[in-house]
């Protein structure tokens, strides 16, 4: 509902990275945000378009969102919040990479979180 938007002067979101590291095996890493907060999550490729060997997706783009080897979690604890990313094994033999995008304030404002693989 549009009600949510608020419109904040200079309002922006940011992490306390902007890249993530993963070993060929995959893992889980957390980044916290640390300005702002989370309302929509995506996962393109590293031209910037969204990612079409990605065919099926699952999750509703605001708290969690699964599209092949990328997994995104929203997770909340009182004032903070961060996203977990999870990357199941690459066994393709060659790296791979993803571009996470988050948006803030009806996507006014985003951030945009490189996510590499050996």
């Amino acid at each position: 509902s549009f009600s949510s938007c608020k419109k904040v002067m200079n309002g922006r979101v940011a992490f306390d990275t902007d890249k993530v590291y993963f070993e060929q095996k995959g893992g889980c890493k957390t980044i916290q945000i640390i300005e702002g907060s989370i309302e929509h999550i995506d996962i393109y490729d590293m031209s910037g378009t969204d990612y079409s060997e990605f065919s099926g997706f699952e999750g509703d783009g605001e708290t969690y969102l699964k599209k092949d080897w990328l997994e995104l979690e929203k997770v909340v604890q009182g004032e903070t919040e961060s996203l977990v990313i999870t990357v199941s094994e690459n066994t393709s033999g060659n790296p791979r990479q993803a571009k996470i995008y988050v948006a803030y304030l009806c996507g006014e404002t985003s951030v945009t979180v490189k996510v590499y693989q050996e």
